[in-house]
């Protein structure tokens, strides 16, 4: 299981992994069906463990070569900056949405948001940000070539790590301590994967070998009545490892449509309250599918005309 991975950083031009594009809209998707309690939400919960661990992943490879100053400037343009805009942007509609139930106007306010954002869903930025100026730490100085570790070593403190979240998670903790406890894990597993080359046939058995331990160990877990985040677990590994290896690339179309995945994370919970506001305004009856429909589809569209403008740098 001690596989070294020879690829470099890719450039920002070169073709999409099929794989992990469809894999990260996929998640979106799971993460609005948890954020609307939707049925199977539990198992949308999912779509951030894959989050976490294509993040990490991806981050070892963007970090290698590079110095640490350097890695931190993309860090700051990739996630901070947006987690700032993406902040001011919720100020208006969470004003409007306090005042339209009758409530002041900044009763959304609290103070952990200086740690999360102006709306909940933003914590995972600030997150990301912090854990991947981690890994390019860790990753300074070395050649582009250089190994990282092994698969093994990753997937143990990935194993341990999730013992230590789910004793923690026993307890109530404040946002945004709580999901950090949940994806910290995911950041251990997601450099054990980076271990393997990406889109690499050889690759197969190991990552294989890694989510078979990593069901394994939840099992043992959920044994132990320690059950907070190993379901979602079980199902981010095997969805990750199959993404990793598979070799094809995505075609326009698919590069096109898949490149709304971290837009659909931004804008859902705007579009959620466009369609709250238009029920609350006119009494229309919004079914649970079709409320489902328009939050994904208004956020793909929102998303994709973003794109098309100098604002794409904050999707």
């Amino acid at each position: 299981m001690n596989v070294s991975s020879t690829s470099v950083a890719r450039h920002p031009d070169a073709p999409q992994r099929a794989g992990i594009s469809w894999l990260r809209l996929l998640a979106a998707f799971g993460i609005v069906t948890f954020h609307l309690h939707l049925p199977g939400e539990h198992i949308g919960y999912a779509g951030l463990p894959v989050f976490t661990m294509l993040m990490a992943a991806m981050a070892v490879r963007s970090a290698r070569g590079r110095s640490w100053q350097e890695y931190c400037r993309g860090r700051w343009r990739r996630l901070l900056l947006p987690w700032l805009v993406w902040s001011a942007f919720y100020v208006a509609p969470q004003c409007y949405m306090a005042q339209l139930v009758g409530a002041p106007m900044w009763s959304w306010w609290q103070w952990n948001m200086l740690l999360i954002g102006t709306y909940a869903h933003l914590w995972f930025l600030p997150f990301a940000a912090i854990a991947s100026m981690a890994i390019g730490r860790a990753l300074a100085g070395r050649g582009a070539h250089a190994a990282q570790g092994s698969l093994r070593m990753w997937g143990a403190v990935g194993c341990a790590s999730l013992v230590g979240a789910e004793w923690l998670l026993q307890w109530e903790w404040p946002m945004p301590l709580a999901q950090w406890l949940v994806v910290l894990p995911g950041v251990f597993f997601g450099m054990a994967v980076a271990t393997v080359p990406l889109g690499a046939r050889d690759g197969v058995r190991p990552l294989a070998c890694l989510a078979l331990t990593i069901a394994l160990f939840c099992a043992v877990l959920a044994v132990a009545g320690l059950q907070a985040t190993v379901v979602q677990y079980v199902i981010a590994a095997p969805l990750v490892a199959v993404a990793w290896t598979l070799p094809w690339f995505a075609g326009r179309w698919a590069t096109a449509v898949t490149a709304t995945a971290f837009g659909v994370y931004l804008f859902h919970p705007f579009v959620h309250m466009g369609i709250a506001w238009l029920v609350m305004t006119t009494g229309w009856q919004v079914s649970t599918p079709v409320g489902f429909a328009g939050v994904i589809g208004g956020s793909m569209a929102m998303a994709a005309a973003l794109r098309c403008t100098r604002l794409r740098a904050f999707l």
